[in-house]
Formats: C-alpha cells, sequence, structure tokens
C-alpha cells in the first residue's frame, strides 16, 4: 500500500479550505492539524463600558482580540450595527491583512493592514497622528489579549498618545493537544524509517 507521507500543523485550520492544506496536499503529503492553543473571552463587560465611550482610534493587533470585543458587543440591545454607526469616523488601526479582514466583515474601514507587527503599526498611528494636537486626542482604546508585550503602547505612550488597554482574552494550551498528539503514531512510525 503507497501511503502519503504526513505533514503535521501546530495550528487549527482556517477554514474549510486551508491555504496551507491545500498547498501541501498538491505536493501529495497528509495534512494533519493539532491545535495547540484556546482562547477564552474575557473582561466583556469592562470592555463594552469602554467601547460607550469617546476614543481616539482603536487598536486590533490579532483576529482573537476582534472576535472578543464583537462577542462582548453582541449581548448589547441593539448590538453590534449601533456601535459601527457610532465608530464609523473613528479611525481603527490593525495588524495584518487578516486582522483587518476581521474588522471590514463588521463594516468598518480599517488602516494598517500591511503592517506586519506592532512596532509597524506604532509608526503607521504616529504618522496618522503627526499633525494633530497629541494632547488633545482621546484616548485609543487597545482590546488585547493576556501576552500583548508592551511595543505597542510604549511607543505611542512615548510621544503623549493615551492608550485604554483592555485585556479581553486570554491564550490557554488546548486541553486535547496531548490526545491530538497521540493519535498521529502512524506519522511517528513514517519519521523514524
Amino acid at each position: 500500500m503507497d501511503q502519503k507521507s504526513c505533514v503535521v500543523l501546530i495550528r487549527a485550520p482556517k477554514g474549510p479550505e486551508d491555504v496551507y492544506k491545500k498547498v501541501i496536499e498538491q505536493a501529495d503529503f497528509s495534512v494533519h492539524f493539532v491545535k495547540a492553543l484556546d482562547f477564552e473571552h474575557i473582561n466583556s463587560e469592562h470592555l463594552v463600558s469602554a467601547l460607550q465611550k469617546k476614543h481616539g482610534g482603536f487598536i486590533f493587533t490579532s483576529q482573537n482580540a476582534v472576535e472578543s470585543t464583537f462577542q462582548a458587543i453582541s449581548t448589547v440591545k441593539d448590538k453590534v450595527a449601533r456601535f459601527v454607526e457610532q465608530w464609523k469616523d473613528t479611525p481603527v488601526f490593525v495588524v495584518g491583512k487578516a486582522t483587518a479582514a476581521s474588522v471590514m466583515q463588521v463594516g468598518l474601514k480599517t488602516t494598517g493592514a500591511a503592517c506586519g507587527n506592532a512596532k509597524m503599526l506604532a509608526t503607521t498611528i504616529l504618522k496618522y497622528f503627526a499633525d494633530k494636537d497629541i494632547p488633545s486626542v482621546d484616548p485609543l482604546l487597545f482590546p488585547c489579549g493576556n501576552l500583548a508585550r508592551d511595543t505597542l503602547p510604549s511607543e505611542l505612550e512615548s510621544v503623549g498618545l493615551k492608550i485604554t488597554r483592555i485585556v479581553c482574552y486570554n491564550t490557554l494550551r488546548h486541553p486535547g493537544i496531548e490526545e491530538s498528539l497521540k493519535t498521529l503514531s502512524h506519522c511517528k512510525r513514517e519519521m523514524q524509517d
């Protein structure tokens, strides 16, 4: 029996048409996903309260932050549409195309899709506010995860921009990772041959 070699991706698939899976299978390998991380939404009430205040902009550095934010909003009467209408003229800064796509799904425009990291986004945000009176800019709301680094807030605060940082999700080890790895014993045999 001719068996395909295994490729194990330590990540969750990104939808039914995962790009990595498609490319690897086209190269005649079988693909196995092992979900390593889980995410837990937290501080929803605090986030909803903050979202009802005036902000100079919003910062999203991950799809998980976007998901947590809109999941928190969905608990409010009148839901997402009311918030989107309220924010339509507020700048929404993002890291990466995937995060931008998540934000744009609810009808908001984004800046920073080409930024690949927080440092690059900080530069983009600083350029956006370069001709503004920094002390009069309302705080930027930064919903983020428990593992978010201080790079972005430090860069922005160093020039006087105010940041309201709310940890809205925790990154956790996926509870089934060991079991998922055990089910890949056929791949282990291939690697040993």
